[in-house]
């Protein structure tokens, strides 16, 4: 019997690629060096953890590395603010709450820039924990988050289902234990790349994933 669910956030609760792209794009004229011309080819960049992309970028100094962060959290609220939820989220996580489910974010974003979008959109009471990146020894596909809200929630992996978007999000799903990897092929990656990297199920749109919980 599964009793949470847990949540990436970008690319499954929202749809974040237009802001993350500008934010990106910004870093790389700050730091010299390009991003791809299109969404999707950015988005597809993230195979691996952000400090991975930037050593690709040959951007590999603690001091390359804080810049990055300094850039990205400075202009992350106001580039979000058309950011809205994917449709059919709220009904999902209403639906979810309602059946007595625990339900998490973990991302890899900022606690507060998360529970600030949450709570703008109406969501944030439908969650037990709003997990970001300061609660992870390091970046998906690392488990340490996923660990870290296991232990909180004093939930086994067998009693859990996480959703991400990413290759990195079913690698640290699989790396924790989690009972079921749940791929959104809405979000930054597509259906292929998931179900290559360990997704046990894809869905097309979140309403979906009602189907999945309960088996």
């Amino acid at each position: 019997m599964y009793k949470a669910v847990i949540f990436d956030y970008d690319g499954v609760v929202a749809d974040t690629l237009a802001p993350n792209y500008e934010a990106w794009t910004l870093i790389g004229k700050e730091l010299g060096f390009s991003i791809p011309d299109t969404h999707d080819e950015f988005g597809k960049l993230f195979v691996k953890d952000w400090q991975e992309v930037l050593n690709d970028f040959g951007a590999n100094t603690p001091e390359k590395f804080a810049k990055t962060q300094e850039i990205y959290k400075s202009n992350l609220y106001h580039l979000s603010r058309e950011v809205r939820p994917f449709e059919g989220i709220p009904e999902l996580l209403k639906q979810l709450h309602e059946s007595g489910f625990r339900l998490v974010i973990a991302s890899g974003n900022y606690g507060d820039y998360l529970r600030h979008q949450l709570q703008q959109f109406g969501l944030a009471d439908y969650f037990d924990m709003i997990s970001g990146s300061e609660d992870s020894e390091a970046p998906k596909p690392h488990p340490s988050q996923l660990q870290y809200i296991l232990k909180h929630l004093a939930c086994g992996p067998h009693e859990v289902i996480y959703v991400g978007d990413m290759v990195v999000d079913m690698q640290a799903g699989k790396q924790a234990g989690v009972a079921k990897n749940i791929g959104v092929a809405y979000g930054w990656h597509g259906r292929g790349l998931l179900e290559e990297h360990g997704a046990d199920v894809v869905v097309d749109e979140p309403l979906e994933i009602l189907n999945h919980v309960e088996s």
